[in-house]
């Protein structure tokens, strides 16, 4: 995996010139998550510049790990469409976060600081072991409060704004876009599991074109998905750990790493925030465009009907 992870991370940076760190996180977050991808440059996290850390945290942010992809199959999203938004999702990442935080600073993380980086001062496996659960179990502390003190108080916001904007009828592809972007991507997948499900239940029983039109009328509390393509582009909108949950995860996780820059990573995580929200919008759009709708399941009959 780090063989393919650095080559991966030589192209983009060969490409898209951005540097050694940002690259190689930014690969390795094709393949796992925000917390592990930058164990591969934690020697470097110090030295990096704040440009470099705002790609780092925005590349956590807008791609999924390959280790949860099963579960969002589970779940009945298309692997191949979560496959392409995740890579995709990688350049777009480094795009986005030098857009909102342009490198002014001159880069120490050249390719030779990759490449000679000290190997870790354990003796064997088992000291490598004990050192490695000790880390891990501060991170995990570390984490584990965080994650509740943002839960507490999003729960808080969301009650307060449920209360007040309770008349107001929202539209679906928001709804699982907010409820993505305040809760996590899980809830997210797992409503719009609920809706391909149905969705697949009217096609199969031919009573999906009679919902369409009009003829018949869904229950107020099943939302749907008319167009096929409203499907696709929302499989891309919903991909990555653009949460504020997340959030808690990356300030953690980098905290640990480089203690002496939490002060700046702190300022930068709600720009990264907002940044990885833009490489999924983006990518969803790039879906939309290049979505060949022929080869819809359901022509679309009726375009007023339509929900997104």
């Amino acid at each position: 995996m780090q063989y393919v992870i650095g080559k991966i991370a030589w192209f983009m940076q060969k490409t898209l010139n951005t540097t050694a760190a940002e690259s190689m996180n930014a690969a390795a977050n094709i393949f796992v998550g925000m917390s592990e991808a930058p164990l591969m440059i934690m020697p470097l996290v110090p030295k990096m510049t704040t440009s470099e850390l705002h790609s780092v945290l925005v590349g956590g942010f807008a791609t999924m790990a390959g280790s949860v992809l099963a579960t969002f199959i589970f779940f009945g999203v298309p692997a191949n469409h979560l496959i392409a938004a995740s890579v995709m999702a990688a350049p777009g990442a480094l795009g986005f976060s030098k857009l909102l935080l342009p490198e002014t600073h001159q880069s120490k993380t050249t390719w030779e600081a990759m490449k000679n980086t000290p190997l870790p001062e354990q003796y064997n496996v088992i000291d490598a072991l004990l050192t490695g659960a000790g880390r891990t179990l501060k991170i995990c502390g570390y984490l584990i409060a965080n994650l509740i003190a943002f839960i507490s108080v999003l729960h808080f916001a969301d009650t307060t704004i449920s209360w007040i904007f309770n008349l107001i009828h929202c539209l679906l592809a928001s709804k699982l876009i907010g409820i993505k972007v305040s809760l996590n991507e899980f809830i997210a997948y797992q409503e719009l599991g609920k809706i391909r499900q149905l969705r697949n239940e009217l096609i199969l029983n031919h009573t999906f074109p009679l919902y369409l039109n009009g003829t018949l009328i869904l229950p107020e509390d099943i939302p749907m998905l008319w167009n096929d393509s409203s499907i696709v582009i929302l499989t891309y909108a919903l991909c990555g750990f653009a949460n504020f949950g997340s959030m808690g995860i990356a300030l953690t996780t980098l905290g640990v790493f480089a203690p002496t820059r939490k002060r700046a990573i702190t300022k930068i995580a709600p720009r990264a925030l907002i940044a990885g929200n833009m490489v999924s919008l983006m990518t969803a759009s790039i879906a939309g465009l290049l979505y060949d709708a022929r080869h819809a399941t359901v022509p679309i009959l009726n375009l007023n009907s339509t929900v997104v």
